[in-house]
């Protein structure tokens, strides 16, 4: 069954090829049915296909946060967090926190957060401070400032717990110098 969206296959001629095609072998309609009464044949119905939405040319996030969003959810986060002596959230916390972010921004349905999305992104957020700190560090005071706007309030919260892992790998800006020359024994 085809979609009406759907691209259909055609058969390809090989110019080379001596072999011939009539017209019943690529015909795609339905076989005629007999009819049992007087031996008439019918041709069944084509079947109806449900209409088709639209395709977007690019995936859709659902779960896409806003920025003051994400604001409202790193502070309802952060109390939790530091309630609890900066360990880890429970599902009734995340859910407090879905809750915090809902009463600000789940106005409109499609904005309405899960305690799970809330995680996620949280998740996410930590994943990213990770890689920003290190860019941080990595810079050694060389006028290097993290321009992400979450960064500031993510140190703060989890700045002094944060270890240096050597498995983060941190992309440069800056353009790689030449490789090393190999060095030949004298």
């Amino acid at each position: 069954l085809l979609h009406p969206s759907s691209p259909t296959l055609t058969p390809i001629s090989n110019p080379n090829s001596t072999t011939t095609t009539n017209q019943s072998e690529t015909d795609t309609s339905p076989p005629p049915l007999m009819d049992d009464d007087d031996g008439a044949t019918t041709t069944p119905p084509a079947m109806a296909l449900p209409p088709s939405r639209p395709q977007p040319s690019m995936p859709v996030r659902e779960d896409c946060w806003l920025e003051d969003a994400t604001h409202t959810l790193i502070e309802a986060w952060g109390h939790r967090y530091l309630e609890l002596n900066r360990s880890n959230l429970r599902r009734k916390h995340w859910q407090e926190v879905a809750d915090a972010v809902n009463a600000c921004h789940g106005h409109v349905k499609k904005h309405r957060r899960t305690d799970i999305q809330c995680k996620n992104r949280i998740d996410t957020l930590k994943k990213k401070y990770k890689i920003e700190k290190a860019r941080v560090l990595e810079s050694n005071g060389d006028d290097y400032t993290s321009q992400w706007p979450f960064f500031y309030r993510l140190d703060a919260l989890i700045g002094s717990s944060y270890k240096p892992s050597p498995t983060v790998v941190v992309p440069r800006r800056k353009t790689p110098s030449a490789p090393p020359l190999p060095a030949f024994p004298h």
